[in-house]
């Protein structure tokens, strides 16, 4: 009888396993991507890391109407990267999506913006565009939205975006909005330069 229920048991633990799902081979079991690593992937690309005011969004269309895309125009407070020489007192940013009329468009956990908004990007030039005009390199996973003033100021990413950040085989738990200081921002940057990324 003992031998019975052990093999019984057996069987039930065979089954069990059977029924898990497949894992990637390779892939992370570990919790889902972190702040180190959300800043790390956006700032790879990213010629231009700045905080600073939406001064204007219009939504245009493109495309013969398929698309809209947003411009922005942004005066840039604190550059982080790509000042250059002399930074420019205004950015033109170029967010895919938007909203044109009784049209939206949303891509890739990109927000709204609108005037007032204060941001920090993580941009690249767009391809075949002046200096001033810039992409995102992570779509929604490379504007965070400021809160709170000076020192103690934070960046906020929405959860939306974290999931957007995250990788095929990496894990897809809920995640809840990753925040950072500006304070903190620099030391992230110096790491992400010290992993490979890009100066």
């Amino acid at each position: 009888m003992v031998q019975g229920m052990l093999s019984a048991r057996l069987h039930l633990a065979a089954l069990a396993l059977a029924l898990l799902p497949a894992l990637p081979v390779g892939a992370d079991t570990s919790s889902p991507v972190g702040l180190q690593e959300v800043v790390r992937r956006a700032a790879a690309e990213a010629s231009v890391v700045c905080t600073g005011e939406v001064l204007e969004a219009r939504a245009v269309s493109v495309d013969q109407g398929r698309k809209i895309l947003t411009l922005v125009r942004l005066a840039p407070t604190t550059f982080f990267r790509g000042a250059g020489e002399a930074a420019p007192a205004e950015l033109e940013i170029v967010l895919p999506g938007g909203d044109l009329g009784e049209l939206g468009q949303r891509v890739g956990a990109v927000p709204r913006v609108e005037a007032g908004d204060r941001l920090l990007l993580f941009l690249r030039p767009r391809p075949g565009g002046a200096r001033a005009r810039l992409d995102l390199t992570l779509l929604g996973a490379s504007i965070w939205r400021l809160r709170g003033e000076g020192a103690g100021a934070e960046a906020v990413l929405e959860p939306d975006a974290v999931r957007l950040a995250t990788r095929p085989g990496e894990p897809r738990a809920e995640v809840g909005e990753l925040r950072l200081t500006l304070a903190e921002l620099p030391r992230l940057l110096e790491a992400e330069i010290g992993e490979g990324g890009r100066p």
